[in-house]
């Protein structure tokens, strides 16, 4: 890496950018600047949102007692020019709205009606136990319902009112019929205010019948008192309710101050015919690529910090003008600069990963407008993840930190709602955030060296056995092995509702695997004019292998053994579900066709299937984009994330990289289909024999571990992990000692 040049091509794109002034006033300087204006703007709006009395809502009470009309915060419609000038007058009033005789005579027999056959039904047993003319007499009286309903509701729209009161002397107790037109606009504001009247009014009825019973009402309805106390200054509990949506405007603002640089960087310098004579310094394209993925990066930083500050001020302003008590009630900074400084350091690693992966996205471009039509998609795949973070009941955690995206959004939630800082979770989130953006750096340098990243046309000549000119490439890119993962996952879910219906739970799985991931990825090689060799490593073992397979069979049954001990005291109760359910799927494949037909379906096929789509075309497709080390990374977690369940994520994962070093060093994919289909059937045979050792709660005894052993599960894991890595290593070394190169992979 030569630095002078990579300095001097952040200096000179930074000053590029600095002198477009009107992009960076719109995209930085405006949005900074508009978060307090509209703060004030709000303020003053609010000021002029005055309670009129044109918008109080109307209401109607026939047959009313005075002691509701004296609990109803009402107000005589002929009194309300009077009323409305007072400054004592309720607030949100009810409007006292008279209606005519014939009016209130059909009101009245409408709510009488719809109470005699709501009781009639009431009356009625149980629906299982109705006979026939029960059980049409019950839809004759719902229909009859529904239109009383329709006429009600005409009735008050014709009055002009949007709630009635029908009161009715019980013979113990006054009882009041309530039409709601629900649908009116002012409805949802004055229900609450007629609701807790009618509570008052209730409570004041029984203090009344105490008092006549010679009771005191206070020491019988209130027999203690509470008093409370808020303790946290106003600040904190300002940032606390803004933590779920803190963190998603500072990913989407860092998204946006790393991808608009990033188009100018490069689809705008390819337009401007300026990327050609920077290519001709004396340097390769990684110093280049560096340079202004600084320059995309540290304008990314800036946007966030100068759009954090600018809120956290505009949040001040605004409560400060909205609380009675100003400053002196201890507003202070809702974002202050611990929080900033925590923020800054957790969402680096993310500005760099989308820094990254917008230059790669501008490479990929012709043009400028076909760069920006990539940024409604990016904001998707980037947001969906943001957003699952409002979820309620997630929160950080071993699994959830790994995850990009989610995992410093869930910590910077945290570290806002919490009085203390998750160190724990802030350290394994940035350094799995490093990771990515080290995979995301090394696929974006990588297309930045092919050759279409400054002609890009040149590669759009057709796709696989279509291609009109040019040659065909040997392996497909990592863009397109993702897309086919994709498509393969969502095929798979379709035939799994479709077949496992109409099949079984038998074949509707092995058709669901064969028909969803194992025949998508076969048409695509085949369509593609892709080598089955180097896309779906279709050959022979290189020498060497067998042994090594023999012995890496019982390490991977070890490895997801003790690493799904380790991870059982995290299992919550809850989650066992899916084990007795997974249980039965078993049961019932044992039923239909013995052990026999149970290997087949979730050992052989399995096998097959997964490391034909992903220790193949994925595999092989992730290499040509982000290099070795990044593929065999990125395939195995999406192996372990294809299980769909956090708790099998880490054995999964780990087991994903095994298999993948195995394939790369073998050149072959049937040792892993081998080890991959070996290792399912020992798991399942040895989870039967425990069911039959333990009874039918096997799985739930099994999963009860102390923290202690599993600490010892973990370390099992560490090692035998080690070994299976340390035999991969002689493997290579047996290859390049013994055997001659393979076939060329790029």
């Amino acid at each position: 890496m030569k630095w002078p040049l990579v300095r001097h091509v952040f200096i000179k794109d930074g000053r590029e950018l600095l002198r477009d002034r009107r992009t960076l006033f719109v995209n930085v300087g405006l949005p900074v600047l508009l978060y307090p204006i509209l703060a004030l703007l709000f303020i003053q709006i609010g000021q002029l949102a005055i309670d009129r009395p044109e918008d109080w809502t109307r209401i109607a009470v026939i047959d009313g007692d005075e002691q509701l009309l004296e609990q109803l915060p009402v107000i005589d419609e002929q009194d309300l020019p009077d009323a409305a000038s007072k400054d004592d007058r309720p607030s949100h009033p009810l409007i006292l709205r008279a209606i005519d005789a014939s009016q209130q005579e059909r009101i009245r027999r409408i709510a009488g009606d719809m109470q005699g056959l709501q009781q009639q039904l009431e009356d009625l047993p149980e629906r299982d136990q109705r006979d026939a003319d029960e059980v049409d007499q019950a839809h004759d009286w719902r229909a009859a319902i529904r239109r009383l309903r329709q006429e009600a509701a005409t009735e008050l729209r014709q009055a002009g009112v949007a709630m009635a009161i029908v009161g009715e002397d019980g013979e113990e107790k006054q009882r009041y019929h309530l039409l709601l037109d629900d649908a009116h606009p002012r409805f949802d504001r004055s229900w609450p205010v007629l609701s807790q009247s009618l509570d008052d009014l209730q409570q004041e009825r029984v203090r009344q019948r105490l008092r006549d019973a010679d009771l005191d009402p206070e020491s019988i309805l209130s027999p203690h008192d509470t008093h409370q106390q808020r303790l946290a200054a106003t600040a904190e509990n300002v940032r606390v309710r803004l933590a779920g949506v803190i963190p998603i405007i500072l990913v989407m603002l860092a998204l946006s101050g790393a991808f608009m640089p990033a188009i100018d960087l490069i689809a705008g310098e390819r337009e401007r015919g300026t990327l050609e004579t920077l290519l001709s310094l004396p340097g390769g394209r990684e110093e280049i690529f560096a340079g202004k993925l600084l320059v995309v990066a540290t304008a990314a930083v800036i946007n966030v910090v100068l759009n954090l500050i600018s809120l956290g001020l505009t949040v001040t302003i605004v409560g400060t003008a909205m609380m009675p008590g100003g400053m002196d009630d201890g507003m202070g900074m809702a974002i202050d600069i611990p929080s900033l400084l925590l923020a800054f350091t957790v969402l680096l690693p993310l500005c760099l990963t989308l820094a990254a992966l917008s230059l790669g996205l501008a490479g990929l471009a012709a043009s400028t407008k076909e760069a920006q039509n990539y940024l409604g998609p990016l904001f998707l795949v980037v947001m969906v993840p943001t957003f699952a973070a409002m979820m309620p009941n997630i929160g950080p955690g071993p699994l959830v930190d790994l995850l990009p995206i989610l995992g410093p959004v869930l910590v910077l939630k945290e570290t806002l709602q919490s009085p203390g800082i998750p160190w724990m979770h802030v350290a394994i989130t940035t350094l799995s955030s490093c990771l990515v953006a080290w995979v995301v750096v090394g696929w974006a340098a990588r297309l930045l060296e092919q050759e279409r990243f400054l002609f890009p046309g040149t590669g759009r000549c057709g796709w696989g056995i279509w291609r009109r000119w040019g040659p065909r490439p040997a392996v497909p890119d990592a863009m397109e092995s993702l897309g086919l993962f994709a498509a393969c996952l969502g095929s798979f879910i379709v035939v799994s509702m479709l077949a496992g219906p109409l099949l079984g739970p038998g074949l509707g799985t092995i058709a669901a695997q064969v028909l969803g991931l194992l025949a998508p990825a076969l048409i695509h090689c085949f369509l593609g004019g892709y080598n089955p060799r180097q896309t779906l490593f279709w050959q022979a073992p290189r020498p060497g292998t067998w042994p090594v397979v023999a012995l890496l069979t019982p390490l991977t049954i070890i490895l997801s053994l003790s690493l799904g001990q380790a991870q059982a005291p995290l299992i919550p109760e809850e989650s066992l579900e899916s084990l007795e359910q997974m249980q039965q799927v078993l049961d019932n494949l044992i039923a239909m066709g013995g052990i026999p037909l149970l290997l087949f379906t979730v050992a052989i096929v399995p096998g097959i299937c997964e490391e034909v789509l992903c220790r193949g075309t994925l595999l092989s497709g992730l290499r040509k984009g982000i290099g070795i080390a990044g593929a065999i990374v990125v395939s195995a977690l999406i192996f372990g994330l294809m299980h769909l369940s956090p708790y099998r994520f880490l054995s999964q994962a780990i087991l994903g990289i095994v298999l993948a070093i195995l394939v790369l060093r073998c050149g072959s994919l049937w040792p892993a289909i081998i080890i991959h289909a070996l290792h399912n059937g020992c798991i399942v045979l040895l989870a039967l024999a425990a069911e039959q050792a333990l009874g039918s709660e096997g799985s739930e005894v099994m999963m009860q571990v102390e923290p202690l052993y599993a600490w010892i599960w973990l370390a099992l894991g560490g090692f035998t992990f080690g070994a299976c890595l340390l035999l991969l290593s002689r493997l290579h070394s047996r290859v390049t000692q013994s055997s001659p190169p393979g076939p060329p992979t790029s």
